[in-house]
């Protein structure tokens, strides 16, 4: 009886064993936009790690990729959305943002970065616009946030610098698929991301 109880503890610590040595992969937390508006992605294993929480919480600055969406829901009228750099990367921790003709939409972006040589921005523009945009936007300079000024541009984000948090509101347009990039020089062929637009 006891060999019977020491064999199946021996089983079950392999099993734990196992399972610590094999962790869910990085970038595949689930990000979803809670009453408060801030933002809480979900941890492997099911847990919740609070980011992008304004007014008394903490920025996090381990990232686990531009991997993750971020939804509205059909009956909100107003949406917070929540969203960061990659560390000291040319990356958005969120590449997808969802959200329904008419909202009212507050993307409030971080600047994880700690180079100073790596200010962003968040820029959303028209279907077929970003590498437009991002042209412009280098004639049009640092003094203007290297945005450009252009019936292209649906609405920005001021520059940011490195642990810098900026915001902007706006509504959400007709229904389609609009590109947002950071136009600082270089950055706008591998910092994107795109918003949804249902109708």
């Amino acid at each position: 009886m006891h060999r019977l109880h020491f064999a199946i503890a021996a089983a079950a610590l392999l099993v734990l064993l196992t399972c610590s040595r094999h962790p869910t992969p990085a970038g595949t937390g689930v990000a979803t936009t809670t009453d408060s508006g801030a933002t809480a992605h979900t941890a492997p294993g099911g847990g919740m790690m609070g980011h992008g929480m304004m007014g008394g919480g903490m920025m996090g600055s381990q990232n686990p990729g531009p991997q993750k969406t971020q939804s509205s829901q059909p009956s909100d009228k107003a949406i917070t959305f929540r969203i960061a750099s990659v560390d000291n990367s040319m990356a958005f921790d969120t590449t997808t943002l969802k959200v329904k003709q008419g909202q009212q939409v507050r993307l409030v972006f971080h600047n994880e970065a700690t180079v100073a040589a790596l200010p962003h921005n968040w820029v959303l523009v028209e279907p077929g616009t970003a590498t437009a945009v991002a042209s412009a936007g280098i004639q049009a300079g640092k003094s203007h946030d290297y945005v450009p000024d252009s019936p292209d541009v649906i609405a920005h984000a001021k520059l940011a610098a490195p642990g810098e948090t900026v915001d902007v509101t706006f509504t959400a347009p007709k229904p389609g698929t609009y590109p947002y990039i950071c136009t600082v020089p270089g950055h706008a062929a591998v910092m994107k991301g795109q918003l949804l637009v249902g109708s």
